[in-house]
């Protein structure tokens, strides 16, 4: 196909005055343009209907993303053989709530975090995937505002470290967990919660003396400690320079 040829079809598919016949005429050209229909803002539901049959799993991602995507399309894509298709179903915000459910096990993690991200999520659902057995979608999860308290809680002792990290660096997060995990072995967790909006200032004093200088750079970094401390921090690292304080390095 010509250059000029395919440049103009290309607009063609997306303009706004395109017939829907004419535009389904383009779709049949081949794949791309197929997909190009597909992703065209103005493509009517009906044609969206016969592209989510498309043996191209592009042109079903395009019409399972959709706006004008009917739910009984949308339902039946929930149960494509292509994870990504499955993926961009659980994201579109028409897609029903049973198939929202009926996603929470799906095989693909994908899926599940697609859901992890939801406003509109059931709560129930929530729980479920904060239990999920991939840690991408645990760590989503953890950092959701509106979780309970004890979903929350137990995220943030949670076997992988970047769960934990999401979890501990929730605004919503107790205090009662701040001052727990502030002793925590793994550096990388104190500077977590050195780094927290919320951290009180008896945390903060600890945290200024503690043996790591991530854990201390993190904290004077973080805009809410108190200047003072700030200032002792950078007073250590300045002696730190010269020999007189020993530095240990956590794991």
């Amino acid at each position: 196909m010509p250059d000029l040829e395919h440049k103009k079809l290309k607009q063609e598919a997306k303009d706004r005055f395109t017939t829907p016949e004419r535009r389904k005429e383009i779709s049949k050209i081949s794949d791309y343009f197929a997909m190009r229909v597909a992703g065209c803002k103005h493509t009517t539901p009906e044609l969206l209907a016969e592209l989510s049959q498309h043996e191209s799993s592009f042109v079903r991602w395009h019409v399972a993303e959709h706006a004008n995507t009917p739910v009984e399309t949308l339902t039946s894509l929930s149960r494509d053989k292509n994870g990504i298709v499955v993926k961009y179903v659980a994201e579109n915000p028409n897609t029903p709530a049973d198939i929202l459910r009926n996603l929470a096990t799906h095989e693909f993690w994908g899926v599940r975090l697609e859901l992890a991200e939801r406003k509109d999520i059931a709560l129930d659902l929530l729980v479920l995937l904060s239990g999920d057995v991939h840690s991408e979608v645990r760590s989503k999860i953890a950092r959701r505002t509106d979780l309970p308290t004890d979903v929350l809680e137990k995220l943030c002792f949670d076997n992988e470290t970047h769960v934990r990290w999401s979890a501990i660096s929730n605004p919503e997060v107790p205090l009662k967990i701040l001052e727990q995990v502030a002793k925590d072995p793994s550096q990388t967790i104190r500077g977590c919660v050195a780094s927290h909006q919320k951290i009180p200032s008896h945390l903060q004093r600890q945290l200024s003396n503690d043996p790591s200088i991530l854990v201390q750079e993190r904290l004077s970094e973080n805009s809410i400690v108190l200047e003072e401390i700030i200032e002792e921090i950078a007073s250590k690292q300045i002696r730190l320079m010269f020999g007189d304080i020993p530095y240990i390095c956590s794991k």
